[in-house]
């Protein structure tokens, strides 16, 4: 019996995407602009996933203005964009099983902490990926962990929650999806260690793509692979 499910919803960055190195940096950038200290790494990998407005005001919790605050936010955007106008890598195998998912009928969706805007930017630098049905920014909705964005695309697709995946790095993704009752897997390749996040007690944890493959299809990437190239 496999695992496959009717909808894997996915965080983008640090997820489906190798992002974390850009998005610390670019941090770290804003702040110099500013003139403020940079937080270290480990700080930012824990907001990492938050929408931006948040995730700054836990990182410069000194700063109060809203004037200043927008001016972080632009110079961290603007940092983000300007350091490298090459998209960031896939994660290993990540292309490989959303084709697996979309192939085996699986509805594929996005829940992410960034805007649509950078979504939208973000999705044109990977036309070769599947179509996703849904998906869901956190300028548009109650940033994670709150439930509601994975509400939404529950209600878009018409899936079940005992029937859906949710697919994270962080707390952030784990914590939403149980409040959605969703099904939480936490990857390891991400922003959060592993130990934090098996303290948010995820129902499964992976290492890779290629593991989770395992774990949905029973069988490897390899297998489906060659299975497709023979039924096509």
């Amino acid at each position: 019996m496999n695992q496959v499910p009717e909808l894997a919803v996915f965080d983008w960055d640090g997820t489906l995407v190798d992002s974390v190195g850009k998005i610390v940096e670019s941090v770290r950038d804003a702040a110099r602009q500013l003139g403020m200290p940079a937080p270290d790494e480990a700080e930012i990998r824990q907001v990492i996933g938050l929408s931006l407005g948040p995730a700054l005001d836990r990182l410069f919790p000194l700063l109060k203005s809203d004037k200043d605050k927008k001016k972080l936010a632009e110079a961290y955007k603007r940092a983000f964009v300007e350091r490298d106008t090459a998209p960031c890598p896939l994660h290993t195998y990540a292309s490989e099983y959303l084709w697996a998912l979309h192939r085996n009928g699986v509805k594929l969706a996005v829940a992410t902490g960034k805007s649509r805007r950078g979504l939208d930017r973000a999705l044109a630098a990977y036309p070769t990926l599947p179509d996703f049905s849904v998906t869901a920014c956190a300028d548009e909705h109650v940033g994670k962990p709150n439930p509601q964005m994975l509400l939404y695309v529950l209600r878009k697709t018409g899936c079940r929650p005992e029937k859906s995946l949710m697919i994270g790095d962080t707390t952030h993704d784990i914590q939403m999806a149980k409040a959605a009752n969703v099904g939480a897997v936490a990857v390891t390749h991400g922003a959060h260690p592993r130990e934090q996040l098996l303290s948010a007690e995820p129902h499964l944890l992976v290492e890779s793509f290629k593991s989770l493959s395992i774990w949905t299809f029973k069988r490897s990437l390899s297998d489906i692979e060659d299975q497709s190239r023979l039924s096509s």
